[in-house]
């Protein structure tokens, strides 16, 4: 992620997440910035884990624009990550990686563009 040890969490869609994903928003060859707006709003630089999360917490992606926690109240440890377009669930384990973490989302996030 980047180049600090813990410095960064990844908001990882699964692969069922891509296959339903409306790709025609960024089939044109040229269109490299809309795929890079996308991606930029799936990484933070906070390293942030399931356990620290709060209902309705803003947290910065790198696009700069923002996402906001939601838990679930019938199951508390069911999360999801709000985006400005739609939302995801989060699967509850977080993956530690060498300089960041990762957690999987059922959805692409879509920023405002």
């Amino acid at each position: 992620m980047y180049g600090d040890v813990g410095s960064g969490t990844i908001f990882a869609p699964v692969n069922e997440a891509f296959v339903a994903w409306d790709q025609d928003l960024v089939s044109s060859p040229g269109d490299n910035k809309m795929l890079d707006e996308i991606l930029l709003y799936h990484i933070s630089r906070n390293p942030i884990i399931t356990i620290t999360f709060l209902p309705l917490q803003a947290v910065t992606m790198e696009n700069g624009q923002t996402v906001r926690f939601t838990r679930d109240q019938a199951s508390p440890t069911n999360f999801g990550v709000a985006g400005v377009t739609n939302q995801a669930d989060i699967t509850p384990v977080a993956i530690d990686a060498r300089n960041g973490v990762i957690h999987e989302i059922d959805t692409v996030l879509f920023p405002n563009f």
